[in-house]
């Protein structure tokens, strides 16, 4: 098995469209100066980020109608393996319009699908992970999904030893997964804030809150916040990540590469405050294209030079592991 492999479950899947255009006025006609269509969804952005970096995802979730059909047959052109549950249900599309210095997305819920659809997928993580050390389940969910479905989606990964296992959603799937047992939680400070009702951007308000994310076996707690960088919490203190970005084309799609960047370090090997540093570059190179997860290596290694960590003076209790 490398060590560099991860599955990655996106139950959620989207056609995603970006439109650049020079300015957008609602109620009027709109000229487009530039169109790209790639599959998406959280799950797909984070493995295309992290397959661009040199590891071997496989990406799982629910797909249907001609929209799956077209998913799946861009990942084939892409190169990135996927084990797709299949529906006659048509997945959803994304919309997202870049002008200058300005991004709006539109997102679709997702599709009706059936319930036998949730149990296979179950049943193929359960199987799939045992060819990984990682897994990472990301994005929303359906709206159709059944209640506390991503715990059973952590628990089916967990079937496996040794799996290490994150996640990035929000509100009541994100307290699901931490119940079901997780590894890693990357999250947004305002996502982090709705969901357990706190400022996140009160370091010490983070910080209590990751005490008791620690009783749930939880070890890395991650917020990202955009422009002013990601703050990491383990049980050995914690510190915050930036990397200075200039000018960002887009900024769509940079949590999914951050994510991307972390777990790839983590599978190289790497102490958390040199994965973070990998994580914070990667986040940096996907602000630089239109199209989520669309990262280049090179773009990665020269924002790396600008990565900077400063220890935070906050109480965080308990041992890194």
């Amino acid at each position: 098995m490398s060590s560099l492999t991860m599955l990655s479950i996106g139950v959620n899947a989207a056609t995603d469209v970006y439109y650049r255009a020079p300015s957008v006025a609602l109620g009027g006609v709109n000229r487009v100066e530039l169109v790209r269509a790639a599959p998406g969804g959280k799950g797909i952005n984070l493995a295309r980020a992290f397959a661009r970096l040199g590891g071997e995802p496989v990406v799982s979730g629910i797909v249907g109608g001609e929209s799956g059909s077209v998913i799946e047959s861009s990942l084939a052109s892409e190169g990135i393996p996927f084990d797709l549950v299949r529906s006659d249900i048509e997945s959803r599309r994304t919309v997202t319009v870049v002008t200058p210095g300005e991004t709006t997305v539109f997102l679709e819920p997702g599709g009706d699908f059936p319930s036998a659809a949730y149990d296979e997928l179950i049943e193929r993580v359960s199987s799939l992970v045992a060819g990984h050390r990682l897994a990472a389940i990301a994005g929303s969910l359906p709206p159709t999904a059944p209640t506390g479905y991503l715990s059973e989606l952590v628990r089916a990964a967990r079937r496996h030893a040794g799996v290490t296992i994150a996640v990035d959603t929000a509100g009541p799937s994100l307290e699901h997964a931490i119940a079901a047992g997780v590894d890693l939680i990357k999250v947004n400070a305002d996502e982090l804030g709705a969901t357990f009702g706190i400022d996140a951007r009160d370091l010490d308000a983070v910080a209590t809150l990751f005490a008791r994310l620690q009783t749930d076996n939880v070890s890395v707690l991650c917020v990202t916040d955009g422009e002013n960088g990601a703050v990491f919490f383990r049980g050995d203190g914690a510190f915050r990540v930036s990397a200075g970005v200039e000018h960002a084309v887009s900024t769509v799609g940079a949590g999914d590469a951050f994510l991307a960047g972390l777990l790839y370090a983590i599978a190289e090997g790497r102490e958390l405050r040199e994965a973070a540093r990998l994580a914070a570059a990667s986040g940096a190179a996907a602000t630089q294209v239109i199209g989520a997860g669309f990262i280049d290596r090179s773009t990665v290694e020269r924002h790396l030079a600008a990565v900077e960590i400063t220890p935070i003076s906050v109480a965080v209790a308990g041992q890194a592991r």
